[in-house]
């Protein structure tokens, strides 16, 4: 008579399920069209396990052409992982938007640097667009609107 073994039918160890922690996960396209041609795209997926439980610090504000410290809220500068700063000027309009008031929403960029220097690097964040900042450290990062002021959502994942 045939084995287990050798019928294939032998049991399997059991494995521990893996331990489980809470992740962050971000997908990306980008695509760019020329005119006439076909469209170039790039797709990305990060997935980044955290080191603890935290909530995410979310709130809605203000930004304006003034320098400001970013808000991590609950979050301590070593705890804090990734910023996700979205301007949600021009989204949802309530109505038809003429082209001059679509030109004046599309001055109300957001900009997050350390500091005022024009020569320091800074990260861009559109009208409807969406800014995912992930650093080894948010300590001393600042926000702005170039022109007047903008509203946005900014959301602090921790590590």
């Amino acid at each position: 008579m045939p084995t287990a073994k050798q019928l294939g039918t032998e049991p399997v160890p059991l494995q521990a399920p893996p331990p489980v922690r809470d992740r962050i996960t971000m997908v990306m396209h980008i695509h760019h069209q020329h005119q006439g041609e076909q469209p170039h795209s790039v797709e990305g997926i990060t997935e980044q396990w955290l080191q603890g439980t935290e909530q995410p610090y979310p709130r809605r504000t203000t930004v304006t052409d003034q320098w400001k410290p970013l808000d991590l809220g609950w979050l301590s500068v070593e705890d804090a992982g990734m910023l996700v700063v979205e301007n949600l000027e021009g989204r949802n309009p309530q109505r038809r938007i003429s082209k001059e008031e679509q030109a004046q929403i599309d001055l109300k960029v957001v900009e997050v640097g350390r500091g005022e220097n024009d020569k320091e690097l800074r990260l861009l964040c559109p009208p409807k667009g969406a800014l995912p900042v992930s650093a080894n450290s948010l300590a001393g990062l600042k926000i702005r609107c170039r022109s007047g002021s903008a509203q946005c959502m900014i959301t602090v994942f921790p590590r």
